[in-house]
């Protein structure tokens, strides 16, 4: 048995349709998804599928965004890592201090103690 042209192009139109449907059934779960509350995905499979699209939505935007341009994407990562030193080196710079003031009454208490 051969395969026309006209068979062939059935097929393609009907794997378009199941790709077409599958893409609408994808873009309702995402808006339900999003719509959900923290917390609603454990309430059931479909709340978890919806949730779960929606989450992958975000990802797969950000995805888009960085590999269309990944010089922004670098220059917003450093700097976040920029942000994140700085907040450490504060943190550090805090813990010194606290650690000096301890240091002198330590040394208060020993003097007092001879």
């Amino acid at each position: 048995m051969a395969i026309t042209n006209d068979d062939f192009m059935k097929f393609l139109a009907a794997w378009q349709l199941i790709h077409e449907v599958a893409d609408e059934g994808m873009k309702a779960a995402i808006a339900r998804g999003q719509d959900q509350n923290t917390g609603e995905m454990s309430t059931g499979p479909s709340a978890f599928v919806d949730g779960l699209a929606a989450q992958v939505e975000i990802l797969k935007e950000e995805l888009k965004g960085k590999l269309s341009d990944p010089e922004a994407t670098q220059k917003k990562e450093k700097e976040a890592l920029e942000e994140q030193v700085a907040r450490l080196a504060f943190e550090v710079g805090a813990i010194r201090g606290e650690l000096q003031s301890i240091n002198t009454a330590l040394h208060a208490l020993t003097s007092k103690m001879s």
